[in-house]
């Protein structure tokens, strides 16, 4: 079967791979000049139970109100965007509810728990090697201030530990333990939640790496081909639009993030999907001696600072700005500064022309789990939505995919995480 993938970042890389796994013919094609190159170039880098939380939670429409125009809004909506995402932003109040936020949450859960088993999957197979993309097994940490959002925190940390993670209170001697770069701030601490089995990894690199595994295989990776628009015929497409000419396949994968919505509608295919701008600040690590060694999460700050290798990369920024993809300098100082509050010796590495600082939009859903499988085109297939679950959920996504495309039954129930939730 030949198959041609759209979109050769994280998403449509591990698709591509697991494809070819299945004996397919794949072609994988992308606009951008190398792979990895715009959404998935420098992400947060954590895979686990951290990231399973659905953006739409009980009470968040109320502080959206009070974040509108704050230039410092862990999310901000910008006016010029509210006639634009009318029905998605509608969409995503209807699942701040309890009901819908708790479903939401164990669907992702449910990805999850299946994507850390494909990754693992893929270092055992020799596919990719922990040292290929700087994997990290040192774990997570969200942190509490206060004793009553640390009590809330122990409360839902029973709530993802039933669902297959191991997250667990841990005090604040046990938080310095872990992060002796916390010493200075301990007294402030109410305690924090260990997230033991969590994943850190270089996104690019891992994507590259299977990308060059694809090619060696015999793949065909087409960079620099922007697809125009789907073409098809009744309820099947029978090309790809692009300026060299078109191009053929049996089966069709969109795996584009933001841009897969717009691609989508050339065919007729409505996917409530909104681009949503992130940015990170990634520093060298070395000048701190104390620097952090896993995943550190501030809950009152919203903010991350995770360790790459020798790297550290600070996130806690989203922003509905359409597709801009500049790293504001206001945001990106936003975070530094909330960084700087709990780790005042982070300023050492801040001390150098080596700062990156990083924006890409991520294609966001408005419940939170992806859109994967099956559209009402035959042969036209997705793996959009992801937002800040990318990373996380990529292996598992393109595992659950490729069982469409080739016609085998998904290793996990698809419950939630199709087209048709939409009504699509």
């Amino acid at each position: 079967m030949k198959v041609a993938v759209i979109g050769a970042g994280i998403s449509g890389v591990t698709t591509a791979y697991m494809l070819a796994a299945r004996g397919c013919q794949v072609t994988l094609i992308d606009r951008a000049d190398t792979v990895a190159e715009e959404t998935s170039h420098a992400n947060g880098s954590v895979v686990g139970g951290t990231q399973i939380e659905p953006w739409a939670t009980p009470g968040l429409q109320w502080q959206l109100l009070k974040w509108i125009g704050r230039e410092d809004a862990p999310l901000l909506v910008r006016w010029q965007q509210l006639p634009r995402i009318a029905g998605w932003g509608a969409r995503f109040l209807r699942n701040c509810g309890h009901r819908q936020f708790m479903r939401n949450l164990q669907t992702s859960g449910r990805l999850t728990r299946h994507s850390l088993k494909v990754f693992a999957q893929l270092r055992s197979d020799g596919a990719v090697a922990a040292q290929d993309y700087a994997l990290n097994t040192h774990g997570a940490l969200k942190l509490y201030q206060s004793v009553a959002a640390f009590e809330q925190a122990c409360t839902e940390a029973e709530t993802i530990a039933a669902l297959g993670f191991d997250a667990r209170p841990v005090d604040p001697d046990e938080c310095v333990a872990r992060e002796p770069g916390l010493a200075p701030v301990a007294a402030t601490l109410a305690g924090g939640v260990l997230y033991v089995d969590e994943e850190i990894g270089n996104c690019r690199a891992f994507a590259r790496r299977l990308a060059e595994r694809l090619e060696a295989q015999g793949a065909e990776l087409k960079l620099r081909s922007a697809v125009e628009r789907i073409e098809r015929d009744g309820d099947r497409v029978t090309s790809l639009g692009t300026a060299e000419g078109p191009i053929h396949a049996d089966a069709y994968v969109v795996a584009a993030a933001s841009y897969s919505a717009p691609l989508l509608a050339t065919a007729g295919i409505r996917a409530p999907v909104i681009p949503i701008k992130g940015v990170t600040i990634t520093v060298p690590a070395e000048p701190w001696a104390d620097a952090v060694q896993g995943a550190v999460m501030d809950h009152s700050r919203l903010f991350g600072l995770i360790r790459i290798g020798g790297d550290l990369r600070a996130s806690g920024s989203a922003e509905i700005t359409g597709y801009d993809t500049r790293p504001s300098a206001a945001r990106c100082d936003a975070i530094i500064r909330n960084v700087l509050e709990l780790f005042p010796d982070f300023l050492r590495c801040l001390d150098t022309a080596e700062q990156r600082r990083w924006a890409g939009v991520r294609g966001n859903s408005p419940d939170g789990p992806p859109i994967l499988g099956a559209t009402r085109l035959r042969n036209l297939f997705l793996n959009i939505g992801h937002g800040p679950q990318g990373w996380s959920t990529s292996c598992g996504c393109a595992d659950l995919v490729a069982d469409c495309v080739t016609g085998a039954t998904p290793a996990i129930d698809m419950d939630g995480l199709t087209l048709a939730r939409f009504g699509g």
